[in-house]
């Protein structure tokens, strides 16, 4: 399926008011920036609440076979109820009910049951706790179940096109951008340094203005370093990511 073409760098002064660029881009289809509806929790507080009882959560993730961070916290306190988790770590039972209150409090919220897929998708609600969606399994939501994440660039591409997402490969600044869809760029971060691949999604809103959300962390139109972001389909958004493909999105997405 590669290479993609590449799309042509937009040429501007980045200290200049950026308005008349995202006048341009605007488009009454796409979703407006509206972060205050994704950031529903503190990021700061989960990570108090984790460091807590860091030691009883990292034993118990080993114990049950689940990787350490949000998604296996979700996997754990789904799958499992108190009184097996309880009686597999030796603590009692109000102790670990306790914790998965707390837990489940925060992945239950938009902000740790989204990422950067649904938040380009605009889809705030209808996710398990703690989850992330992947490319496809919008498609596969009422058959299969999704395929796991391989480490290959391919398998997102594909994935969002069985989703419904269209490839675009044209200038989106000149060119017409078909009406009920919005522009969306895809970057990867390639396999390194023993990391294994991986991609982001970052969308252009309705008034011209990029955004992003980075797993379960905040919606933002920043970077990593606290610019706001132009180009989407040249800027290094997060560390180590470069430009992989632009899509059309729908509108709406079910």
């Amino acid at each position: 399926m590669r290479p993609y073409k590449h799309i042509m760098k937009i040429n501007i002064d980045r200290s200049g008011d950026l308005s008349a660029l995202f006048a341009m881009r605007a488009n009454p289809w796409a979703p407006r920036y509206e972060p205050d509806l994704w950031n529903d929790r503190s990021e700061g507080a989960f990570a108090s609440l984790i460091d807590r009882h860091f030691y009883f959560l990292k034993r118990t993730l080993k114990l049950f076979d689940l990787r350490e961070g949000t998604v296996g916290l979700s996997q754990l306190f789904n799958r499992f109820d108190t009184v097996d988790i309880a009686s597999k770590t030796g603590v009692p039972v109000d102790f670990v009910s306790q914790i998965r209150g707390d837990v489940m409090s925060f992945l239950r919220s938009t902000m740790y049951s989204t990422n950067c897929y649904a938040y380009t998708l605009n889809i705030r609600d209808g996710h398990p706790p703690g989850s992330k969606l992947f490319p496809g399994q919008l498609a596969q939501r009422h058959t299969n179940p999704v395929v796991p994440w391989e480490g290959d660039i391919d398998q997102v591409v594909e994935g969002a096109i069985r989703d419904g997402l269209r490839l675009f490969d044209g200038d989106p600044l000149n060119d017409k951008i078909p009406e009920t869809f919005y522009l969306a760029a895809l970057h990867e971060r390639p396999q390194q340094g023993g990391k294994q691949c991986d991609y982001h999604f970052l969308r252009i809103d309705r008034h011209g203005g990029v955004s992003h959300k980075n797993g379960h962390g905040y919606v933002t139109n920043l970077d990593y370093g606290g610019a706001e972001i132009v180009d989407p389909f040249n800027d290094a958004v997060l560390p180590g990511y470069r430009y992989h493909a632009a899509f059309l999105v729908p509108c709406v997405m079910t």
